[in-house]
């Protein structure tokens, strides 16, 4: 009886073992077939990131890459049956900090309070609204008593008004009067976060004008020729379209 029993209980654990072991058996035979994985994981980890309310500490980040260390040693040296699932979380924990290491890149100054007054800068992208009004991404940004380290690196205005004479193109220096603010957050919960997205534009402020944009210098040789480039063809196709 106890031998029958002894058998039950091996073969009870055989059963689970089996069963453990089969995702990871199913693992080890797609190798070479897995690579399209590689950007799922990633963009995983990175989506970990956003979902954080607010950015990770030193603390957390130093974890994530001391794990994502710890699991290329065990990639490295620790039993193939393994490598698949180290390599997913090494990935998770790199598109986090992939994702922390360019927020930290674009980190640019944001307008701390609503500005009116003059503003100069340089166009670099012309596009319009969903109101259809023209609007001007600029940078080389100066703004009146506020201090360079202060000054957004880029702001966006949505000209309001109709200036026949305007003819703007990237890399023309320009002047008006505008009012700036920081881009807002989502309207709802969970909703879209412009705020977001102007951070990884490097986007500072956004606003308006009503007031004439004043023409200060032409761009100067190779300056911005990608978007003249750009801006000349589209200009050439519309012309074409009914």
């Amino acid at each position: 009886g106890e031998r029958r029993r002894g058998n039950k209980v091996a073969g009870r654990a055989q059963g689970l073992v089996r069963v453990v072991a089969w995702p990871f058996d199913r693992l080890t035979e797609a190798r070479g077939r897995l690579f399209p994985w590689v950007p799922v994981w990633l963009g995983t980890g990175t989506g970990l990131w956003f979902l954080r309310p607010d950015d990770p500490g030193g603390m957390v980040l130093g974890a994530v890459a001391a794990a994502v260390l710890a699991l290329a040693a065990v990639r490295l040296w620790g039993p193939e049956w393994l490598h698949p699932v180290v390599i997913a979380a090494a990935l998770l924990g790199a598109g986090l900090l992939a994702a922390d290491l360019r927020s930290r890149l674009v980190a640019a100054p944001v307008l701390s309070f609503r500005y009116y007054g003059p503003v100069q800068g340089r166009i670099v992208d012309i596009d319009r609204s969903q109101a259809d009004a023209l609007r001007l991404t600029l940078d080389q940004v100066v703004l009146a008593d506020v201090p360079p380290a202060r000054t957004p690196l880029r702001v966006r205005l949505s000209l309001h008004g109709d200036w026949p004479w305007l003819d703007p193109a990237p890399g023309q220096t320009v002047q008006m009067t505008a009012h700036l603010a920081a881009a807002e957050g989502p309207v709802a919960p969970g909703g879209f976060d412009f705020r977001r997205v102007a951070w990884f534009q490097a986007l500072g402020a956004v606003g308006y004008t009503r007031h004439p944009v004043l023409l200060v210098a032409e761009p100067t040789g190779a300056e911005q020729w990608v978007n003249r480039t750009r801006t000349a063809l589209a200009r050439g196709i519309t012309s074409h379209v009914p």
